[in-house]
């Protein structure tokens, strides 16, 4: 095994954990969708209490509601939200963020609304590991890229 490798492995099964957790918590809490601030305090006070070596997690809590194409979310720390407008032909990046699960328990996370998304407009939430890939060469992929 190579050096470090064990270090890897443990990092992997923690992190495999702690989303498991946050999962859970989710399920636990979220209910019929009609509220999104409690769920995320609540999920958001487990996840700290129990976080150590700074661990954290980054998540979008996201309800949309396909007849009004309403949607509310709350962003804790992950990456942009793109919308593809297809009649405009033309992306819109939704930069609206808080801070990461796990790292202040006492945190109040905003929630964010749009009313009436464009119809056949298409969502896109990645994660930084898109972005952040590299080619041969060394650079990143980058936001433009995807």
């Amino acid at each position: 095994m190579p050096e470090g490798g064990v270090n890897l492995i443990i990092i992997s099964v923690t992190a495999a954990l702690t989303m498991t957790s946050v999962r859970v918590l989710l399920r636990g809490y979220a209910g019929d969708g009609t509220v999104l601030k409690p769920v995320m305090r609540a999920v958001n006070r487990h996840l700290a209490a129990d976080a150590t070596a700074g661990r954290f997690v980054t998540l979008v809590y996201l309800v949309l509601e396909p007849d009004t194409r309403d949607v509310r979310w709350i962003n804790a720390g992950h990456g942009p939200i793109f919308l593809f407008d297809p009649t405009a032909d033309s992306f819109e990046d939704i930069t609206a963020q808080d801070i990461p699960l796990g790292i202040n328990p006492d945190w109040q996370f905003e929630e964010h609304e749009r009313i009436q998304w464009p119809s056949g407009s298409i969502l896109l939430i990645g994660t930084d590991g898109i972005w952040e890939t590299q080619n041969s060469e060394g650079r990143a992929f980058g936001k433009d890229g995807l």
